[in-house]
């Protein structure tokens, strides 16, 4: 439940007046009831005065007739002196022996006890206290010692007078007092909140008001609205500093458009771009399948030629065309080799790769990379170690692919090991799901801030005119799209003179769907 700003005001207002009104009004009420204690008090002692000097106290005699001489007076003189704030009944006078400490029979507690704090007090001339009666009601009495030397002077107790205490303003009149004490209070907090209504109405929520009506326009997309205030005072420098964020707000939303139509404008020259460039990709892999193509037809028949020229006798020759041809045919099976690469990557990034599924066995495939690429190693000098355990299992994906994607690595690693280095070719079951192939070499190694590039196409480490290796740079780019084709993982670890560890992850039994890489793995 929302409240208003003036409801807050009106509310927080009147709570605090209300508070500072009763405040205000208690100091009164509490000087005004010991106001009427102490005049009421000042009639009685003033009653005690008069019946001692009307009896002539502390002269010795009897009391008693004394009493009946002053009550007899006392009635006629109250009415002749018309004293209203004097008691109508006379004081009471009573006698004690000083000579004894018994006390006339007659006396009350109050009486009694008021006798004794009075002879024990001699320096105390009278007593005042409230008590309270048979039936609950509470008044005070005054009592005033009658002592030998002189009323109020020290010396032995002769008696004490009690005089009645009539309140000089009784209760009806303190309740009376006391409405009219809460009218005018609450008709004073009635004109405050009437008049701080009407002040903070003009002064406070008008303008806020005016800034409320500019913020609701503003946020139905008007800039063009402003606020005007001329208060002097701190809502004109609100609406000032408001005048001025509208218009820096205007201005940055021109700014604004223009951008967005310049952006647009440059969408779409990078959506025409982007489609030139995806029909020229399209071109050049239709380009590079379709020469790949044309070029693999000639080049098997080179290589068929090279290979009966190696295998036929040639009589009165010196042996220079046999090596001419044994040249042919490795430069031409080198160059089938990247020709299929070629068709490969055309393929995959064409979309028409296709997969041929079937159960085999990875001890198998394995062993057999094993066998072809031994007698390589030793031709180059190269440790070449086989590590497959007991417990690999048979496996659903496209052999073919596995084959090609570890003669790639097995190549690099026979490739780039120096002679007397070590290749070790090992796999291992992962979990129930996954088996782990794993190529590692003691060749020079790969920086770690150029392990990404080596998998982009036509990436090579020793690039340049002097390079020792051939190659184009596509066996591992290749690798790692099949890899993913077949739903597994492949990823280096390498540092710079230590050797390269390849290790690909590959599901046992192949989705259909092939698994996307994981965020930060290659």
């Amino acid at each position: 439940m929302r409240i208003s700003v003036a409801v807050k005001l009106v509310i927080f207002f009147g709570l605090s007046i209300t508070v500072v009104v009763i405040a205000a009004l208690a100091v009164p009420w509490a000087w005004m009831q010991s106001l009427a204690d102490e005049l009421a008090l000042q009639s009685a002692r003033k009653a005690a005065l008069i019946a001692a000097a009307r009896c002539g106290l502390p002269d010795a005699g009897d009391w008693s007739e004394k009493q009946e001489q002053l009550s007899r007076w006392w009635g006629q003189f109250t009415r002749q002196v018309q004293a209203d704030t004097l008691p109508t009944e006379a004081p009471r006078l009573i006698q004690i022996d000083p000579a004894s400490r018994d006390l006339p029979r007659d006396l009350d507690d109050f009486l009694i006890t008021t006798i004794d704090y009075l002879r024990s007090h001699p320096e105390r001339g009278e007593w005042s206290r409230e008590v309270v009666d048979d039936k609950g009601n509470r008044t005070r009495r005054y009592v005033m010692a009658v002592r030998a030397a002189a009323p109020y002077g020290k010396g032995e107790l002769l008696g004490v007078i009690e005089a009645p205490v009539n309140p000089a303003i009784t209760q009806e009149q303190l309740w009376w007092n006391w409405a009219v004490i809460l009218t005018a209070g609450g008709m004073s907090l009635v004109v405050a909140l009437l008049l701080f209504t009407l002040v903070a109405r003009n002064l406070i929520l008008r303008p806020v008001q005016r800034l409320r009506d500019v913020a609701d326009q503003v946020a139905a997309g008007d800039l063009s609205v402003r606020a005007s205030l001329r208060t002097r005072d701190e809502f004109q420098r609100l609406s000032e500093a408001t005048n001025n964020m509208l218009e820096s707000l205007q201005r940055s939303q021109e700014e604004l458009r223009k951008i967005n139509r310049s952006l647009d404008v440059k969408v779409v020259e990078l959506a025409q771009l982007n489609e030139a460039l995806h029909i020229a990709n399209k071109l050049k892999s239709q380009f590079v399948a379709s020469v790949s193509h044309e070029l693999r037809t000639p080049l098997s028949s080179i290589i068929g030629f090279a290979e009966l020229l190696t295998q036929t006798p040639m009589q009165g020759q010196d042996g220079r065309v046999a090596r001419y041809a044994q040249n042919i045919l490795t430069s031409g099976r080198s160059l089938l080799d990247l020709i299929n690469d070629l068709l490969d990557l055309a393929k995959i990034e064409a979309g028409k790769m296709e997969l041929h599924t079937s159960d085999f066995s990875i001890r198998e495939v394995c062993e057999g990379l094993y066998d072809f690429m031994k007698p390589l190693a030793d031709k180059a000098g190269l440790q070449f170690e086989l590590i497959l355990p007991e417990d690999l299992p048979r496996m659903h994906s496209d052999a073919g692919k596995i084959k090609q994607i570890l003669y790639n690595l097995l190549s690099n690693a026979v490739k780039f090991t120096q002679p007397a280095g070590r290749v070790t070719f090992s796999a291992r079951r992962l979990d129930g799901c996954r088996i782990e192939i794993s190529v590692s070499d003691t060749g020079p190694g790969i920086p770690k801030e150029q392990q990404a590039a080596i998998f982009e196409k036509f990436r090579q480490l020793d690039e340049g005119n002097t390079r020792r290796h051939g190659g184009a740079g596509l066996g591992l780019a290749i690798s790692k799209e099949l890899v993913s084709l077949l739903g597994g993982q492949i990823r280096v670890e390498s540092e710079a003179g230590q050797g390269t560890t390849f290790t690909v992850t590959l599901p046992i039994d192949m989705p259909t769907t092939p698994l996307p890489t994981e965020a930060g793995q290659i």
